[in-house]
């Protein structure tokens, strides 16, 4: 049983996550070890996380460095593997091959190892051939069949089948417990769904500048409130194009409390539907400033994202910015207290976009507000995760 453990994940409400020690496989078991020339061999397949697959994780490390992996001793074969096979030989350096047959998402595979270590259990991941095109368009879970055949020293052991369940694209796993029985955090899987490659958004920012909020979009080579008049445009033309808070959230966990995940829009369905939680409104936001060559963060606080945004170009400087006002009728007068109220304020006059102006105000103060309120509360549970930095763990999805 896995021993109970305790982690605080705080988006939009998810439960608590509590696993158990794993019970020790029967392959683990000491046996008296047969000659030298007739190795023993236990096996048995393993895919992780209580064989659930993530086609967002899969997409989102497939062209990330390997080497930012460390697997331990007692692990053979891709460190970024998720298909894998745990085997133990009574005997020193026996040699095994194992072949996985084709599914409609993998290619077929047929790769060798060697155990060094006679009687210690390893964990093997073959390098899986995946069909991205495939994993990308997949958007409900499904079964998926993996069957193994092993041959050890070249004789052919007995085939055994796992049945695995494939994901959703929007499925994004936040922790999980991996073949070790330890809990991972995965929360900064939410940055693969920001993506400032999307062919939509040079489209979606020619629409920003013919609304004359800013004359241009140049990241930091302006001063702080050119910084801020920039995400303003953003905030107007996303409020213009009719976006919403939608407060349906799905956050799950497996039946055996092994896999929390979260219904995660992308940021083509979002746009797409005008509708946006608030990750799912941090996430857009977070693409589109990204494009423009600002540096945004993704805000976690308990049962809840805010989306945080660098002000200068050295990151001494953050704003934060609740998304989720971007759809409120009205401001009230309190916006105008802020730092950046008389320029917000100008343009909106100018542009004829005092309301989108003064909820912009607010949405400043609201953020702020939220994050002091938590930090005086309980400042450990709040994540900041800065997109350029999680890069080289998690890519975008592309969608």
């Amino acid at each position: 049983m896995y021993k109970a453990l305790f982690l605080v994940l705080g988006m939009c409400g998810f439960n608590l996550l509590w696993s158990q020690n794993q019970a020790s496989f029967a392959w683990n078991k000491s046996s008296a070890p047969p000659p030298a020339s007739m190795p023993s061999v236990v096996w048995a397949p393993h895919i992780d996380w209580n064989k659930q697959l993530f086609p967002s994780f899969l997409l989102s490390i497939a062209t990330t460095d390997p080497k930012k992996y460390a697997p331990g001793s007692d692990y053979l074969g891709d460190p970024k593997g998720v298909i894998g096979f745990f085997i133990k030989s009574t005997v020193a350096n026996t040699r095994i091959k194992i072949n996985i047959e084709a599914t409609r998402y993998t290619s077929a595979l047929s790769q060798e190892y060697t155990l060094p270590k006679a009687n210690l259990q390893y964990v093997i991941y073959p390098t899986v051939a995946w069909n991205y095109d495939l994993l990308r368009q997949n958007k409900q879970t499904l079964p998926l069949n993996f069957t193994y055949t092993l041959f050890v020293n070249g004789t052919q052991q007995n085939k055994q089948t796992c049945i695995a369940s494939l994901r959703g694209i929007g499925d994004c796993p936040l922790a999980a417990v991996d073949y070790q029985g330890k809990t991972v955090d995965l929360r900064k899987m939410f940055a693969a769904y920001v993506n400032e490659d999307h062919p939509k958004i040079n489209e979606l920012l020619a629409q920003a500048l013919q609304k004359k909020t800013v004359n241009s979009f140049n990241g930091y080579q302006g001063k702080r409130e050119e910084v801020v008049n920039q995400v303003f445009a953003i905030w107007r033309l996303l409020r213009d194009k009719g976006m919403k808070y939608s407060d349906i959230a799905t956050t799950s966990r497996d039946e055996d409390n092994q896999v929390i995940s979260q219904r995660v829009r992308t940021f083509q369905e979002a746009i797409t539907t005008a509708q946006a939680n608030c990750i799912d409104g941090t996430i857009v936001f977070a693409s589109l400033m990204r494009a423009i060559g600002l540096q945004p963060l993704i805000i976690l606080v308990p049962g809840h994202a805010m989306l945080g945004f660098y002000v200068d170009g050295n990151k001494e400087d953050i704003l934060v910015l609740e998304t989720t006002l971007i759809g409120e009728l009205t401001a009230g007068s309190a916006a105008i207290k802020h730092e950046f109220a008389p320029t917000i304020l100008a343009i909106g006059n100018r542009t004829l976009s005092q309301t989108s102006a003064a909820l912009f105000l607010k949405a400043l103060n609201a953020g702020y507000t939220r994050l002091n309120q938590v930090y005086a509360k309980d400042a450990p549970k709040i994540l900041l995760l800065d997109i350029a930095q999680i890069r080289s763990l998690y890519k975008p999805i592309g969608l």
